[in-house]
């Protein structure tokens, strides 16, 4: 005999039990234009997911290119990454003036 949760449709159809793994939201975060990170031991628990609900793009950000050197730089988004405290980001070396600033839901699943 099954044991454990679960959970059926009207039509007694399993839709959760106990192998599933749900999302939990843990908070926001913003990036900002530059690396950094956030603490929050909660995503310990599991698997980290980022949702990015918002984007800024930088002041200066001229989608034509360098008129200089003629160089056409694409926008830099941040990398996320879980850490030992919380998740920190990073962007792209190549062109630090085109990182674009993304407001986030961030948690765990």
């Amino acid at each position: 005999m099954p044991q454990g949760l679960q959970v059926f449709d009207e039509n007694g159809n399993l839709k959760i039990d106990i192998t599933n793994r749900l999302c939990k939201v843990l908070g926001t975060l913003d990036t900002g234009f530059t690396a950094g990170s956030i603490t929050d031991s909660n995503v310990q628990v599991g698997d980290i997911w980022i949702f990015p609900y918002r984007a800024e793009m930088p002041s200066n950000y001229d989608p034509g290119g360098d008129a200089v050197s003629g160089v056409l730089y694409a926008v830099q988004r941040p990398v996320f990454q879980k850490t030992s405290t919380g998740i920190s980001w990073t962007f792209p070396a190549s062109a630090a003036k085109y990182n674009q600033r993304m407001y986030c839901y961030y948690g765990v699943y």
